[in-house]
This record gives structure tokens, C-alpha cells and sequence, in this order.
């Protein structure tokens, strides 16, 4: 008896064991996401993760300490609380400080290697973000979650490492994976939901440097309100750069040195950080820039068909009424003169003016840039520096596809590619991509089209894309470098202190993003971010240091600000579809509540279709009204999407059907606004 009432009693305590055991599973594996939710933070993450620590401590400031792990994953989270504004950017200076000394070359300590640096290949070097609340990197970490890994056999893990403030706390997140890819880690934060009571200057971080050692000293500086911003006196001078993101600058943060002379000739200058074009394409946005309307109203929009109607008064033509010299000097294809952009301009160099010139081009290949117009724009500028106020206005298509940077550029960012993809042609992907996973691995198949009808197909993979990125990236090297020639004419002229110089791009660019390449098709992909989003730099003589503006602001909005500042009247003033942007440098006060988009794309090439694309945008919603037909033997079809940027940077979600009262409030704006424009 006594023996079955011995078998019944460890039978008992096993099952208490077993139970409490789970018990205290779920209920460590459930409390890790209370804990968070409790601090403000939502993680897209699956609900397996077991608590391995957490401990509070106070040195400096109160900090909790949270590790949690399932097999796959492990998720380290600091909060540190009441910190303020300050000591938080001052933490995440130094953090990256120490960050980028991990990748810093290094000497062997063998003295047969002495003066020969070790690097680290720019694959492996962290990839930072923005995000509305901080930033965070992309990044390989090793066997113990150590960063700093240069070597494809000490990689273990896929990480991300963030730094996030709101509420006077900072929380620091680091997710690392051995088995997800940088775009599945990249979405699990652009999903999640980090909460933030009043908005703080650090989540518009953008004001930085090319030296992260100065970063601590980059404070968001305001203007003074007294000062007068008019330059009645000054020149006029504008550089834009066809399909240049404004992320791969290290002005507005990338972790690559692509853009050193910008970065430092700009770094007084005023930096806009939300501005938008009308169209992903440059035809519309170069007409909507020159005369501050929107596509739907110059009615210019089809490329070799449409032409700007001579009745309407261009920037240049104001400028050259005002007494101003003015002359261009272009990469032409759609900024050739027969768009007739080139009207109030003394010189205009496109196409028919190469020859004299002494430029050669390919017509239909987008190869002329600063390389090949700095002699003659150069040249130009030294017979008029000095002498009466003039407007220089230079454009190139030195960043546009096809990626093909010189030899000596070439390899600066690259990777040790061996691949096949010919990168000399654009590798446009006119329609979405329909991407497959095989053996763990994405890759993106499409069809390339070349001339009028030839067709190539071609599957990426993520060696592939990385590649492209490098040329990208080399491209912008390569541009930096040859405007360092145009920035040291400007200071031996003396031109600083008596001439506004811009520096922008018409539209951005897709390096893989939404899975699309290069701005190609006619439907809603090409009208995310990436594709409307560009730089805006404006260096002003009154201006000594830099100021960071985070005012939505659209491609319209220029001209009246710079007519604005040079106080020019502008006889169509009450025309113009845009807003001068001083009060946005001034007070701060935002100008545009909303920043729009649309216009029409046609293509006949292959009867690939046509559609009509709208957007409407502020800081937080993003309404895209989606008209398009596959070719035209079909019927329109439409679509609505809703995107929440706070909390969907990547505007991978649409929330349409779970935000029909915003979606409808937002569709009724944008359909009074296409009334307008079209009226």
C-alpha cells in the first residue's frame, strides 16, 4: 500500500511540475508583450519569446534591461527614462561614434603588413534608416551579437539596431534573426508601433553631418524670426540631378560617404526634409518647376507629344524680364528645348547645341552630366561672374540608369560581384514583379525592355540588387566629384555672399523597393516615396548655419519662393499653384497641410496601358486613387489604397477598408484638389 501511495505521490508532483511549468511558460512567454505594451511599444514580432532578464539599475538615469530569445530570435530592449531631448541625442552620437569605429580600418599587427590598412567591405557596414521617432540600422552581428563583422564566416545573425525617443525616455532595440532576411527585420519595425505623446526634434533627425564624430554637436538650430531672408541683389543658381534620392546623401544621413563636397559646401545651408514632386517622371515635374503649376495644369505630361504652351510665364522668364542673364545647360532628352522649357533663357545647351558644344551623346541613353557641362557651363560662368545678377541653371541625368559610373568609380562601394547582369542597360520593371522564394532565397524574374520592342528576361537576387545599389551609390561619387569643380569656381568668385544656390532632384528613385527597379510602368508602385521624394538644399548669404526644416513642402512651392526671396514680381503670381516656403524656415509654420500628386501616364511601347494616379499626403495618411487599364483594348480599372506613414514608413500596408472615414475624408480633398488643378 505504501508503495502505490509513493507512485501516486511523485505522479502528482510530475503533473503539478508539468502544469506549473507551462503555466509559468505562457505566462513568461505573454507577460514580455505586456511589459512592452506598458511601455509604449508594439512589436511586430510572433509570440514566442521566454524572458530570460529583466533588472532596472541607476547610474546617470534610471534604465531597464529586457533579453527575451526564442530559437530563432533574440530581442534585447534598454529604456532609459527621463532622460530629455538633449542627453538622448547626445547618447545616440556617441553610440554611433563607437558603431562606426567597428568598421573603421584597422592595422594588422604583423610587421610585415605595416602601413597596409585592413577594410571592411562596405557589404558588410551597417545601413541606416529614419524612422518618425529616431533611426535604426540594418546590420550583420556574430556569434556572441557582437557588431563589427567584416567576414561572410563569422556572420550568424541579421540584426537591427535601433534608437527610438518619445515621452523624455529612449529606448534602445536590438532584434537579431538566423533566419530572416533584412527586409522581413526592416518591416517587423516599419509595423510596429512605437507610441509617442508630444513630438520632440529628434524624430527629425536629419540634420547631419559628413563626420559622425560631430554629430553630439548637431543641434536642430532655429532661425532667427527677425532676420530678412530677401536678396534683392543676389544670383540665381540651380543644380538638380535627375533620379537622386535624397537617403543616399550623407547630408540627410547615409551611412556611405557618396556626397562628401555636397555635404560640406551645404553644410550651413537650409535643408528641407519633406519635399515632393508632382510626378515620378521628369517631363511633368521640369514643367511644374519652371512655372509653379502642377501637371494636370501645364498639360504637359506626354513624352514627344506635348509641349508647354507659350502663353505661360516660365521662372526663367521672369527672372530674365527682372534684368537677370540666364542660361542652361542640360543632359536634354526631356529637358530638350522642343518641350519648350527653354523659354527666358539667353543660352540653352541641349541636344542641338552639343555639337558646339563640343559634347557627345546618344540620344535616348540619359548620358550627359556634370562630366561632360562643366567646360562649357564652367566657362560660362566665368564670363559672367561679376558682372550684372544672373540665373545659371544646370542639370544633368548623372545618377539616372543606367548605372554605369567611370573605372575609377566604379568599384568604390562595390562588392565582390560575380555575377552576370548587364548593368549598362535600365533595368526598368515595367510591370510588378511577381517574386519567388527558392531554397530560402528571394529572387525578382521580369522582362527588361530595350529600344521599342526588345525584350530581355532577367532574374535578380539580393547580390544582384546589392550590386546595383553600389553603381548607384558610385554614380553619386562620381557626380560629388565633378561639382567640386563648380563649388570652387563659386569661391573664387567670390559668388557665396551674393548668390542663392538650390540643390535638388525632380523626383526619387527604386532600387528594389515595393519589388520595383527604376521609376519603369504606368501603375501605382512608381507613385511611393522613394519615387516622389527628393533633396532640397538652399544655400542663402544670410544663412551661417544649418537649419533643418520638416515643413511639407512640393515642387510648386520653389519658384514663389525664390521670386520670393530675390523680391521679383511676378506679374502670374496669382497663377501659381505653389506656396512660398519662407514661412517654413522663419516660424516653422507649415505652408501645405497637404502635399499632392498626379498625372497621366501613357505608353505605347508593346500597348503597355495607361492610368491616371492621384495622391494626396500629410505627415501621417497617405490616400492613392489608382486608375489604370493593362492595355487599350481593356476597360479602366480602379483601386484605393490608405497608408498610416507614422506607423508604415514603408507604405506596405493598406488600410483602406479598416480607415474608410479617414480614406473617404481624404478622397474628398484630393478629388477638390484635381478639380482645381484641371479646372
Amino acid at each position: 500500500m505504501k508503495k502505490i501511495y509513493n507512485k501516486v505521490l511523485i505522479i502528482l508532483v510530475l503533473i503539478i511540475i508539468i502544469v506549473g511549468g507551462f503555466y509559468s511558460y505562457n505566462n513568461n512567454k505573454n507577460s514580455f508583450f505586456r511589459i512592452l505594451k506598458k511601455e509604449g511599444i508594439e512589436l511586430n514580432l510572433s509570440k514566442e519569446f521566454i524572458i530570460e532578464k529583466d533588472d532596472f539599475k541607476e547610474n546617470d538615469f534610471k534604465e531597464r534591461n529586457i533579453l527575451a530569445k526564442n530559437n530563432n530570435e533574440i530581442i534585447k530592449i534598454k529604456i532609459i527614462y527621463n532622460i530629455g531631448d538633449e542627453k538622448s541625442q547626445d547618447y545616440m552620437a556617441d553610440q554611433k561614434i563607437i558603431l562606426k569605429s567597428l568598421y573603421d580600418p584597422v592595422m594588422p599587427p604583423y610587421p610585415e603588413f605595416i602601413g597596409q590598412e585592413v577594410s571592411c567591405n562596405e557589404k558588410y557596414k551597417p545601413i541606416l534608416k529614419e524612422h518618425v521617432l529616431g533611426e535604426y540600422y540594418l546590420l550583420y552581428a556574430g556569434d556572441r551579437f557582437g557588431y563589427g563583422v567584416c567576414e561572410e564566416g563569422m556572420i550568424k545573425y541579421k540584426a537591427l539596431l535601433g534608437y527610438f525617443y518619445f515621452e523624455n525616455k529612449l529606448i534602445k532595440i536590438e532584434y537579431f534573426s538566423s533566419n530572416k532576411s533584412f527586409n522581413e527585420i526592416e518591416n517587423i519595425i516599419n509595423k510596429s508601433q512605437i507610441s509617442s505623446g508630444k513630438k520632440t526634434s529628434i524624430e527629425n533627425k536629419n540634420t547631419l553631418v559628413v563626420d559622425n564624430k560631430e554629430n553630439k554637436n548637431n543641434k536642430k538650430l532655429t532661425i532667427d524670426n527677425n532676420i530678412d531672408l530677401s536678396c534683392p541683389d543676389c544670383n540665381l543658381m540651380i543644380i538638380s540631378l535627375t533620379g537622386l534620392r535624397k537617403d543616399h546623401l550623407g547630408i540627410y544621413g547615409y551611412n556611405r560617404d557618396t556626397s562628401p563636397n555636397i555635404d560640406n559646401f551645404f553644410k550651413n545651408a537650409i535643408i528641407f526634409n519633406e519635399v515632393f514632386a508632382p510626378s515620378p517622371w521628369t517631363l511633368p515635374n521640369a514643367v511644374s518647376f519652371f512655372t509653379s503649376l502642377f501637371p494636370y495644369s501645364h498639360k504637359t505630361m506626354k513624352r514627344n507629344v506635348d509641349i508647354l504652351s507659350g502663353e505661360e510665364l516660365t521662372l526663367a522668364e521672369v527672372l530674365e524680364s527682372a534684368g537677370y542673364k540666364t542660361a542652361a545647360f542640360t543632359g536634354g532628352e526631356e529637358y530638350d528645348s522642343k518641350y519648350n522649357i527653354w523659354q527666358g533663357f539667353d543660352e540653352y545647351v541641349d541636344i542641338n547645341k552639343y555639337l558646339d558644344n563640343e559634347i557627345e551623346s546618344v540620344p535616348g541613353k540619359f548620358d550627359i552630366g556634370l562630366k561632360e557641362l562643366n567646360s562649357s557651363s564652367l566657362r560660362w560662368l566665368k564670363n559672367n561672374a561679376g558682372k550684372k545678377k544672373f540665373f545659371l541653371f544646370l542639370q544633368g541625368y548623372d545618377v539616372h540608369c543606367p548605372y554605369t559610373p567611370d573605372y575609377q568609380f566604379a568599384k568604390k562601394f562595390s562588392t565582390k560581384y560575380d555575377g552576370d547582369i548587364d548593368f549598362s542597360n535600365c533595368l526598368w520593371s515595367f510591370d510588378k514583379i511577381e517574386t519567388i522564394v527558392k531554397d530560402g532565397k528571394k529572387y525578382w524574374p521580369f522582362n527588361v525592355l530595350h529600344g521599342d520592342s526588345n525584350e530581355d528576361s532577367l532574374i535578380l537576387n539580393d547580390a544582384d540588387i546589392e550590386q546595383m545599389i553600389a553603381l548607384y551609390d558610385a554614380e553619386i561619387f562620381q557626380m560629388d566629384f565633378y561639382l567640386k569643380e563648380l563649388f570652387d569656381e563659386i569661391k573664387k568668385y567670390e559668388l557665396l555672399n551674393n548668390t542663392i544656390i538650390i540643390f535638388m532632384s525632380e523626383h526619387g528613385e527604386y532600387l528594389g523597393e515595393h519589388d520595383r527597379f527604376m521609376r519603369a510602368g504606368y501603375q501605382l508602385e512608381t507613385f511611393y516615396d522613394e519615387g516622389l521624394r527628393f533633396p532640397l538644399l538652399v544655400h542663402h548669404p544670410k544663412i551661417k548655419e544649418m537649419i533643418s526644416v520638416d515643413s511639407l513642402v512640393q515642387t510648386v512651392d520653389i519658384m514663389p519662393s525664390l521670386l520670393d526671396m530675390l523680391k521679383i514680381e511676378d506679374i502670374k503670381k496669382k497663377q501659381r499653384q505653389g506656396s512660398s516656403f519662407l514661412p517654413s524656415i522663419l516660424t516653422g509654420e507649415d505652408i501645405n497641410d497637404f502635399v499632392y500628386s498626379g498625372s497621366d501616364f501613357y505608353n505605347n511601347i508593346n500597348n503597355m496601358g495607361s492610368s491616371t494616379i492621384q495622391v494626396i499626403r500629410d505627415k501621417e495618411w497617405k490616400f492613392i486613387l489608382e486608375k489604370y487599364k493593362e492595355n487599350e483594348d481593356t476597360n479602366f480599372k480602379e483601386n484605393k489604397y490608405l497608408f498610416n506613414i507614422k506607423r508604415d514608413l514603408g507604405e506596405l500596408d493598406n488600410v483602406y477598408n479598416l480607415e474608410l472615414d479617414v480614406a473617404k475624408n481624404l478622397e474628398k480633398k484630393l478629388n477638390n484638389w484635381i478639380n482645381w488643378v484641371k479646372r
